[in-house]
This record gives C-alpha cells, sequence and structure tokens, in this order.
C-alpha cells in the first residue's frame, strides 16, 4: 500500500492486540458529543462527476457538526490509551522498500509526517473488521441511519 509515496505493508495485529485498539478507541470516543446540529446533505454540495466541490461547503450554519468532528478526532489523538494500542499494533507493519524498515517510534523520529496516515492505516486494518462485523449484525439499522441523516 502506497501512503504519501512511500510503499507499506500494513499487517493485522493478533486478536488481543488488535482488540485491545479496538476497546481504547471506544473509550477515547465514548462520551463524545456528536451533534449534527440540523445539517443536511445540501451541505455537502457535489460537481458534475460526483466528487465533493470543498470550496462549496457552507459550514456557517453547521456548528454541530464540525465540533463534532473535532471531537470525534481529537478523543483518540490525545489518547495516551489509543497511541499506545496502536504502536503496538503496528509493530507487524514495515515500509516495503526491500529493507523491511519496521514501522516503530524510530522510523516516525525521521518521517512525523507519515505518523497520522500510516496509524490511520493501522487503525482501518486491525479494528475494520470487528466494526463491519458488528454494523452487519444489525442488518438494515445501518441502512435505515444513513437514510435518516440524508433527510435532515
Amino acid at each position: 500500500m502506497k501512503i504519501l509515496g512511500v510503499d507499506f505493508h500494513i499487517e493485522p495485529a493478533s486478536l488481543q492486540e488488535a482488540l485491545a485498539l479496538q476497546k481504547a478507541l471506544g473509550r477515547a470516543l465514548k462520551g463524545q458529543k456528536i451533534d449534527l446540529g440540523g445539517v443536511s446533505s445540501e451541505v455537502i454540495k457535489k460537481d458534475a462527476a460526483g466528487n465533493i466541490d470543498i470550496a462549496s461547503v457552507d459550514l456557517s450554519g453547521a456548528g454541530g457538526i464540525v465540533s463534532t468532528i473535532f471531537n470525534l478526532l481529537l478523543g483518540p489523538v490525545c489518547s495516551d490509551e489509543v497511541e499506545a494500542a496502536a504502536m503496538t499494533c503496528a509493530k507487524r507493519c514495515y515500509v516495503d522498500s526491500g529493507a523491511k524498515e519496521p514501522v516503530d517510534i524510530d522510523f516516525f523520529e525521521k518521517h512525523r509526517d507519515l505518523y497520522y496516515p500510516v496509524m490511520i492505516e493501522v487503525i482501518k486494518v486491525n479494528c475494520g473488521p470487528f466494526i463491519a462485523g458488528l454494523v452487519s449484525s444489525f442488518g438494515d439499522l445501518g441502512a435505515i441511519l444513513a437514510k435518516s441523516l440524508k433527510q435532515k
């Protein structure tokens, strides 16, 4: 997988390590205020090709969604527990440049700009299957929630 032009091999951690990361994320996000503030799908405009037109996004009346995004980002970012669990999960990952440079604290000392893009992928690889399985166990509930959010 290429991240900012660098080839990485993102390997899933052990079940125990991945579950620890999932729980740490859950604790970091638990209690975060989620307020969509009555934002409708009209806030996000798309161009003719269906791509989001960032320049035309009007968030003037969307204080709730903006603060929600910051809360959801800052909860995990500010959590020492999430950081430690994600670094543990990253220990099986490496830069795929022939030398298999490990993705660890020494790597990020030299490549700080890669920290969040790589760690987000580590989280996706390790927590994504749990979340997908959880959502699928609720059947159409996810689709109903998505539809109701679009109608607001």
